[in-house]
C-alpha cells in the first residue's frame, strides 16, 4: 500500500511542477493511452483508406490513375455482387455492377476483362451499355498494350454489337495473332463490309480452318456468286438460293443475298430478299439504306428519295446510323441527314466517324454557327477520348474565319497545333483545309507531322511546298520543291514549283532558266510563269533577255502580289546595268509587303549597295 501512494504523490508533485497540465493527468492514465492509440490508428487507416494515393496504371503510363483504399474495396466488393448477380441470371443487374465496379478501378486490368467478358457473353448484350462497352474496351487495349487476350475479347464483344467496322478497323493488323474463332469473325466482317479482297486472302490463309463452319461457307459461296472465277458464278448462286430455303441458313443466306445483289445492281434480287428479311423481322435500317442507293444508281433517285423521307429510322449501332446518314447526304437530303445525325450523336458519340460526317454536312451547308457548336461539342464529349480534339480545332477555325472573327480563329488555328493530332490521313486533310483558309503555318506544321507516313508522295511534298510559299517559310521551300521534283519530275506544277523555289533562293540559275523556259512553253501566257523565267534569267547574267521578256508581260491584270515581283525584276536589271537613277526609281513602286521574305531581304540589300548621288 505504501508504494502505490508513494507512486501516486509522485505523480501529484510532477503535475504541479508542470503547472496543473490536465494533459499529464490523462497521459498517465491506462485508458486515455489506449484510446489515443486507437485514435492515431484511425488517422493513419483514414489517411491511407480515403485520398487517391494508389497509382494502378504501369510506369511510364498516360494518363497516371490513382485510386483510395476505399475505391478498392467498392471494387472488389461489386465485383462479387456482379459475379452473384450472373450466376442468378440476372444480366441487368449483374452489367451495372460491373460498370459500378470497373468506374471504382478503372485500371484494373482483371476487373476490365471480367466485366467486359461477360457482356461479350451475352447473345445479345443491351444496346443501352454499348457506349460503356466500347470506350472500356478501347481503354483496356491501351492499357494492356493490345495484347492477343485483349484484342480477341474486344473482337467478340464488337461483333455482338454488330459492328463489323470496329472488328475490322481493329483485326486486319492482328490477322496471324487471332485464334480460329476470332478469325471467322473477322472474316465475316470483311465480307458484310464490303472489303472482298481482305476476304479472299484470310480464306485462303486459313480455308482448313473455316471450311467446318457451316455459315462461313456459306460466305465462301456468295464470294463465289459474283467475285470468284467465271466458273464458280452458277454454283455459288444456286447454293446461295439453296441456303434461302433451309430454315437454318435462311438468315445468314437472306443477308449475303442482299450483298450479292447489290454488288450485281440487281435491285430486283435485292429487293425480294428484303421483304422476306422483313418478314422474318431480320431487316435492318443499313439495308433499307442500301436499297435506297441502288435505287437511285439505277435512275430512281426520286422514289429512293421518298423512301428515305418517311422510313422510321432505329440504328442499332454507329455503323447503321452513319451508313443510312451517308445515303441521306447522297440522296440530296442534307438536312434530313443532319437531324437525323443531331439524334444519333446521343447514343454514338464515342464513333468519331459520325461527327465527321455532321461536321460534312454543315460545311457542305454552309452552316457556320452550327459547325462552331459542333466543334466545342466534340471537345465535350468524353467517349472520343480526345481523339477529335486538333479536328474540333480545325472546324472551330472554319466556323470562325466564315464568322469573320479572325482573333477567334487564329486562337483556334493555334490550339490546332498544339492539340494530339488524329490519324495521319486525317492530319493531312486538315493540314489542306487550313491552307485554304488562309493557315498556311498551321499547315506547314501539320504536315511536317506526317512526313515518315507520306515522305515518298510526290503531291505530300507539293503540298508542303505550296505551304512553305504561303507561310512565306523560304527555309522550307527549296527543300520540300526538290523532293516532289525528284519523285516526279514529269508533273507541271511540281517543275513550276521546284523552278521558283531555285528562283527565290537564288540557286542554280541556269538550271532555273531551263525549267522555266520548260513551264513557260506548257503554258504559254501565264504572267507567274514568266515572271519566273525573267528572274532566273537575271540570276543568270543574261539581263537583256530578262528585259527582252519582261516587256511582253501583260500587266493588265495581274494582282498587287505580281506586280510586287514585276517591278522587283526591273529593279534587278537596272541594278544589274548600275543604272542608279532607275533602280531607285523602280524600288519605289515595289511594295515589299507583297514580296516573301527572301526576295524582301535581297532588295534592302542591294539598294543600300547604291551608290550615293
Amino acid at each position: 500500500m505504501n508504494d502505490i501512494e508513494e507512486t501516486e504523490n509522485r505523480k501529484r508533485r510532477m503535475v504541479e511542477r508542470l503547472g496543473g497540465s490536465s494533459f499529464l493527468v490523462f497521459f498517465f492514465d491506462h485508458w486515455f493511452g489506449v484510446f489515443a492509440l486507437a485514435f492515431l490508428i484511425l488517422l493513419v487507416s483514414l489517411g491511407l483508406f480515403l485520398p487517391p494515393i494508389w497509382r494502378q496504371t504501369p510506369e511510364d503510363f498516360d494518363p497516371v490513375l490513382k485510386v483510395s483504399g476505399l475505391d478498392l474495396w467498392q471494387a472488389r466488393s461489386l465485383r462479387k455482387t456482379a459475379l452473384k448477380e450472373a450466376a442468378a441470371g440476372r444480366s441487368s443487374e449483374a452489367i451495372h455492377a460491373w460498370r459500378s465496379a470497373i468506374a471504382n478501378n478503372s485500371a484494373d486490368l482483371s476487373l476490365l476483362r471480367d466485366g467486359l467478358g461477360y457482356i461479350a457473353s451475352l447473345k445479345s448484350p443491351p444496346k443501352e451499355h454499348l457506349g460503356f462497352a466500347v470506350n472500356y474496351a478501347i481503354w483496356m487495349l491501351r492499357l494492356g498494350g493490345t495484347n492477343t487476350a485483349d484484342a480477341e475479347l474486344t473482337l467478340r464483344l464488337m461483333s455482338r454489337y454488330g459492328m463489323e467496322d470496329y472488328v475490322v478497323r481493329l483485326g486486319e493488323n492482328l490477322e496471324d495473332r487471332l485464334g480460329p474463332d476470332t478469325a471467322k469473325l473477322l472474316v465475316r466482317s470483311y465480307f458484310g463490309m464490303g472489303d472482298i479482297k481482305s476476304f479472299e486472302r484470310l480464306w485462303t490463309k486459313r480455308e482448313s480452318q473455316f471450311t467446318n463452319d457451316v455459315d462461313l461457307v456459306l460466305y465462301h459461296q456468295a464470294w463465289m456468286a459474283n467475285w470468284g472465277p467465271p466458273v464458280t458464278l452458277l454454283a455459288g448462286r444456286e447454293a446461295l438460293r439453296a441456303a434461302q430455303l433451309d430454315p437454318r441458313q435462311r438468315s445468314v443466306a437472306l443477308r449475303l443475298q442482299l450483298q450479292v445483289s447489290f454488288a450485281m445492281r440487281d435491285e430486283a434480287g435485292f429487293g425480294e430478299a428484303l421483304r422476306r428479311m422483313e418478314e422474318d423481322h431480320d431487316a435492318q435500317v443499313a439495308d433499307h439504306a442500301r436499297h435506297w442507293l441502288l435505287m437511285a444508281a439505277l435512275g430512281r433517285k426520286e422514289g429512293a428519295r421518298e423512301l428515305a423521307r418517311n422510313f422510321p429510322a432505329t440504328p442499332q449501332s454507329p455503323s447503321e446510323a452513319q451508313i443510312l446518314g451517308s445515303t441521306l447526304t447522297s440522296l440530296g437530303l442534307v438536312d434530313a441527314s443532319i437531324a437525323f445525325l443531331e439524334q444519333q450523336l446521343r447514343p454514338f458519340g464515342f464513333d468519331r466517324d459520325l461527327w465527321i460526317l455532321q461536321a460534312n454536312n454543315l460545311l457542305s451547308q454552309k452552316q457556320w454557327a452550327e459547325l462552331r457548336g459542333l466543334a466545342f461539342a466534340i471537345r465535350n464529349e468524353l467517349g472520343l477520348q480526345g481523339s477529335l480534339d486538333a479536328y474540333s480545332q480545325y472546324l472551330e477555325a472554319v466556323a470562325e474565319v466564315n464568322l469573320d472573327r479572325p482573333e477567334a480563329a487564329r486562337s483556334a488555328a493555334d490550339r490546332l497545333v498544339r492539340s494530339t493530332l488524329p490519324s495521319p490521313e486525317l492530319t493531312r486533310y486538315i493540314a489542306l483545309q487550313m491552307r485554304g483558309i488562309g493557315f498556311a503555318d498551321v499547315s506547314l506544321a501539320l504536315l511536317r507531322t506526317v512526313e515518315p507516313t507520306y515522305k515518298t508522295d510526290p503531291i505530300y511534298w507539293f503540298d508542303r511546298t505550296a505551304a512553305a510559299f504561303l507561310s512565306n517559310n523560304s527555309e522550307e521551300l527549296l527543300p520540300s520543291a526538290e523532293k516532289a521534283y525528284a519523285l516526279n519530275p514529269a508533273d507541271s506544277s511540281i517543275v513550276n514549283n521546284y523552278a521558283a523555289a531555285l528562283v527565290l533562293a537564288r540557286r542554280r540559275p541556269e538550271e532555273a532558266v531551263q525549267l522555266t523556259l520548260r513551264v513557260l512553253q506548257a503554258r504559254p501566257g501565264d504572267v507567274d510563269c514568266e515572271l519566273n523565267h525573267v528572274l532566273a534569267l537575271l540570276q543568270s547574267g543574261r539581263l537583256d533577255d530578262a528585259a527582252s521578256v519582261l516587256r511582253g508581260v501583260n500587266t493588265l491584270s495581274v494582282g498587287l502580289s505580281e506586280m510586287a515581283v514585276y517591278h522587283l525584276a526591273w529593279f534587278e536589271y537596272h541594278f544589274g546595268k548600275k543604272d542608279w537613277h532607275n533602280a531607285r526609281v523602280t524600288y519605289a513602286r515595289i511594295d515589299p509587303r507583297r514580296l516573301l521574305s527572301a526576295q524582301a531581304a535581297w532588295l534592302e540589300e542591294k539598294f543600300k549597295a547604291i551608290p550615293e548621288g
